[in-house]
């Protein structure tokens, strides 16, 4: 810990060495004969001691103290009368109090926003974590939490953090990498929380599982999307193809051309059209000669179509599933469809903030 905060101010002091090289170079003559620069040096050196609170330890302090005998050296050179030094120090100290009072309130608002974050994204039982990761100051730092989905599938997630130059953190990426025995390597992909995409962990898994859903399952005239397993991005992550004449719209109309065996059940529906916007793989249960069929209903936005798989998995057609062929279909009843069944358990739904 001591050597995490040592390295913290010493990496900031660092960084401004560096920019004051490259002024040396861009500007003829010394810089420290330059009052502005002077006065911007003076500023950076007595805003760093507060810029990680008041937990400072020992060898924190020797570095703040060899630091702010250098910023008395400077003070001479900018103010050499000692009167008008005293009377500069003493207004900086003001506003450095000021300035200290309204970090402090930006940094636990900052806190909130971060722990909302997590909380949505499943990340609640890892705010201390969180906090502590803070307290460190470092420039990035994750979270990380590992989930198991239907059908044996093992998904890890890395929720990714970055401070800015104001030292303000935010969530910047949703790492997953799904581990299926099916499959021969790992899909990983990092989602970037920019906006662009609506993600959530479930949302993340159905992408990695090769599933349609709804940029933003929020908007009307969202596009479809889905990960493409054939293309990559230079840092390694799947591009995600969009599909703007298939949006949410264009999957409600389908909903609505469903045969008149679904429309039967009305609240069904609902929560089918909630689970295709959001890429889950929804169940249909039949039942034929005494035996309870389970059929899965999907998004292709590639035909413009829902279509539907066995128990296997298999692609099988709509007069299959409802059982037209052979005999009358004897549907679940409307109170059980209602509900519409799991694909994942209540627990890991619960942890994942769905």
């Amino acid at each position: 810990m001591e050597q995490d905060a040592e390295n913290r101010i010493i990496r900031d002091y660092q960084k401004w060495q560096e920019n004051e090289q490259k002024f040396e170079k861009i500007f003829q003559g010394s810089l420290l004969q330059n009052k502005g620069f002077l006065k911007e040096k003076i500023a950076f050196l007595t805003s760093l001691p507060g810029r990680y609170g008041a937990g400072l330890n020992q060898v924190e302090n020797t570095v703040v103290k060899v630091l702010q005998s250098e910023r008395r050296k400077l003070e001479k050179l900018l103010y050499p009368n000692f009167l008008v030094r005293l009377i500069q120090r003493a207004a900086r100290n003001f506003r450095q109090r000021q300035h200290a009072v309204s970090y402090y309130a930006g940094q636990q608002q900052n806190l909130l926003v971060l722990q909302k974050t997590a909380t949505s994204l499943g990340f609640g039982n890892q705010l201390r974590q969180l906090q502590a990761e803070i307290g460190l100051g470092k420039e990035a730092f994750s979270l990380a939490l590992s989930s198991y989905f239907s059908q044996g599938d093992s998904v890890n997630f890395e929720l990714q953090f970055t401070r800015d130059h104001l030292g303000h953190y935010a969530a910047s990426g949703l790492k997953a990498s799904l581990a299926n025995p099916d499959l021969q390597s790992k899909h990983n992909q990092l989602f970037k929380l920019d906006g662009s995409l609506a993600i959530t962990p479930v949302r993340a898994y159905n992408l990695l599982k090769g599933r349609t859903l709804a940029a933003d399952p929020e908007n009307p005239d969202s596009p479809l999307v889905r990960l493409d397993f054939s293309d990559k991005d230079p840092q390694g992550n799947f591009r995600i193809k969009t599909f703007q004449e298939t949006g949410v719209n264009g999957l409600k109309k389908m909903i609505q051309e469903l045969p008149e065996e679904f429309k039967q059940y009305p609240a069904y529906l609902r929560s089918l059209e909630t689970s295709l916007i959001n890429g889950d793989s929804a169940e249909w249960l039949s039942i034929k000669d005494g035996v309870t069929q389970k059929f899965y209903i999907e998004t292709d936005p590639r035909q413009g179509a829902i279509v539907f798989y066995d128990q296997d998995r298999k692609r099988t057609e709509v007069d299959t599933v409802l059982g037209r062929q052979t005999a009358v279909v004897m549907q679940l009843p409307s109170a059980a469809l209602d509900k519409q069944p799991a694909k994942h358990t209540k627990k890991n739904r619960n942890a994942l903030g769905c």
